[in-house]
């Protein structure tokens, strides 16, 4: 332990036994840990009058673990610390002046000297490959002294029973309390129906819901699908990324194709550190932005910070990107997704979109050919192909709405 410690102490020597309900890593040298225990009592502190009525702290502390050569060099036992262990711990408080002066009453903090793991959640693995939570941890909950804002958020991985970890996860791997498990649980039949309507919707998806990739991957999949449907030498006449956001697509665009692009999106793009690196460019780069009439896409990235609607379908500058670009994509571009659709129709453009959000009450007057009302997204594309004969569909391999609707515009002669 450094000679110099972060606390006013006691130098009265306490022991704790209890259950570790938060964990937080400040650095390698330090920890906080909040500590659920029995033989806490009153740990509580009056309000003055301008904070009202006093809160209840019983049964709970902070534990500082501080080293020199790092915090974890202060536990003991088999097991790791972590969320929901045991742990027999000795230590001083912080001292009663200190404590007076903080007129916001919240939890004493020990300054631990010795702390053992005494068991663990990750002693025992459960059949879904997550880990059991201990008695102990589950009696507490259940007598109130643990809340779900006083400790770690829950491990999504372990719900999903996808979590090995032994032990070094700083996530929670058990339920406060059985209304927390049926949040969980209503998630968990929510998620299934909507698998079971998706197969129904797109009755034509050739692929498989388990052998789709996560969402975080549709931008990559849409531009390999983009470059074996119209060709890098098509692409390379200029593309449009309509509502491109940070500039995702564009990016995988640039970095593997060597495709330059537009972004009509009013938002700024935002590469991140480890793809301005990928395309040398220095972090004090921007992206350049285009502010007058242009015929030429050079192979970079450019943005026009506007929307893609009737009215900016007129402004010049957005005529000129429209006019000198060969296609126009959208990967979930929300309300623009129609006026992608009427702009490369209007001036005879390839285009690749897939429709997201349908906004029925933005866009009334929309109706299919027999008169009904467009609301859910199978009639929104239906709507959508109905523009032009020639609009064809297909679909990508990952998670969520992966149909895209396009257009190839034959060449003359």
């Amino acid at each position: 332990m450094s000679e110099s410690e972060p606390l006013a102490v006691n130098q009265t020597e306490e022991e704790l036994e209890g259950v570790v309900v938060s964990l937080r890593k400040s650095s390698r040298k330090m920890c906080f840990a909040t500590l659920c225990s029995k033989s806490l009592q009153v740990t509580s502190r009056e309000r003055t009058e301008d904070f009202g009525e006093k809160e209840s702290l019983d049964g709970k502390c902070q534990l500082l673990l501080y080293h020199d050569e790092g915090w974890k060099q202060m536990v003991q036992g088999d097991f790791s610390l972590c969320c929901g262990a045991v742990v027999h711990c000795s230590g001083v408080f912080e001292s009663q002046e200190q404590d007076r002066m903080k007129k916001e009453p919240r939890l004493r903090s020990m300054l631990v000297r010795r702390l053992r793991v005494v068991d663990s959640p990750h002693r025992e693995m459960s059949e879904s490959g997550g880990v059991r939570q201990h008695p102990l941890v589950e009696r507490i909950a259940r007598e109130g002294h643990v809340r779900s804002c006083d400790v770690q958020p829950l491990c999504k991985q372990w719900w999903r029973g996808a979590c090995k970890d032994d032990g070094t996860c700083s996530r929670r791997h058990f339920f406060l309390d059985e209304a927390e498990q049926g949040k969980y649980d209503a998630l968990k039949n929510k998620s299934e129906s909507m698998r079971t309507i998706e197969s129904l919707i797109n009755a034509d998806d050739p692929f498989l819901h388990a052998d789709k990739a996560s969402r975080s991957k549709s931008d990559a999949l849409f531009v390999d699908w983009l470059v074996g449907t119209f060709g890098e030498e098509e692409l390379r006449r200029g593309v449009v990324d309509v509502a491109g956001g940070k500039g995702e697509l564009s990016f995988f665009l640039l970095h593997r194709h060597g495709v330059g692009s537009c972004i009509v999106d009013p938002r700024p793009v935002r590469l991140t550190k480890s793809q301005r690196k990928r395309l040398g460019i220095s972090a004090a780069h921007q992206v350049s932005q285009v502010e007058e009439k242009s015929e030429k896409f050079p192979p970079t990235i450019r943005h026009l910070a506007s929307y893609l609607n009737d009215q900016t379908c007129e402004d010049e500058i957005m005529k000129s990107v429209l006019q000198s670009c060969s296609v126009l994509v959208g990967m979930h571009p929300d309300q623009a997704t129609e006026y992608i659709v009427t702009s490369s129709l209007r001036y005879n453009k390839n285009f690749a979109v897939v429709p997201c959000c349908v906004f029925p009450s933005e866009f009334k007057e929309r109706k299919l050919r027999d008169g009904t009302p467009v609301v859910t997204y199978d009639q929104f594309c239906r709507y959508l192909m109905d523009l032009d004969p020639s609009i064809k569909t297909a679909f990508l391999p990952f998670q969520g709405r992966n149909r895209i609707l396009y257009r190839r515009v034959e060449a003359e002669g």
